[in-house]
């Protein structure tokens, strides 16, 4: 393909080729003793890429359609193989359960697909620990410091919205605690939930 209009003398057309960017084509028909065709011209657009973020409060991957032409949609996969414009249609945040690569990109035909966004979150590996002594609980989490543990006493699953744990927990009453925790990192999917029981009930 190029700016120029074709002749007998450019790239005579055998099978289906591939282009990489959004690319004007132009063909004619010849043949000998006869006059050229008049000459055909069409326009492939290659469609903006999508974006792709991970939400640190909800755990979940989003994906933003970027393109402004009208009916593109994003597609992606979660398997480490790059989209077709078959793979799942992106329609809502999406979970994670462990450490996945998401791969994105936008499609709609008569348009050259996007390049594939990929984005890979990582799940915090094992759990916090959880030590008893008495009524004193101390939590702690083997990472590079950068974690922050949340917890609850309650038996209710913690979140980034619960307590941060910062020194040793004392539990007064004469009652059972049921203690959760997980260790969360920006950009990370949140660690497994440790769960310890403490009855101090006499």
């Amino acid at each position: 393909p190029s700016s120029s209009e074709p002749s007998s003398s450019e790239t005579q057309y055998t099978e289906p080729f591939s282009i990489s960017g959004t690319t004007t084509i132009k063909a004619i028909v010849t043949k000998t003793g006869i006059e050229d065709s008049e000459v055909v011209t069409q326009t492939i657009e290659k469609l903006v890429s999508p974006s792709v973020s991970f939400d640190d409060a909800t755990q979940k991957v989003s994906i933003t359609t970027n393109s402004m032409v009208e009916g593109a949609t994003s597609v992606y996969t979660t398997d480490d193989n790059n989209p077709t414009p078959s793979s799942t249609e992106y329609s809502e945040a999406i979970s994670l359960t462990g450490t996945t690569t998401v791969k994105a990109m936008t499609v709609k035909d008569g348009y050259l697909n996007s390049d594939v966004v990929p984005l890979t979150v990582t799940k915090l590996a094992s759990s916090p620990s959880i030590s008893i002594s008495g009524s004193t609980v101390t939590l702690s989490y083997t990472g590079d410091g950068t974690e922050t543990i949340h917890y609850t006493t309650d038996g209710t699953t913690p979140t980034q919205e619960s307590a941060s744990y910062s020194s040793a927990l004392i539990l007064d009453g004469n009652q059972k605690y049921t203690i959760k925790a997980v260790a969360t990192k920006t950009g990370f999917l949140n660690s497994n939930v440790a769960e310890e029981v403490v009855d101090n009930r006499s």
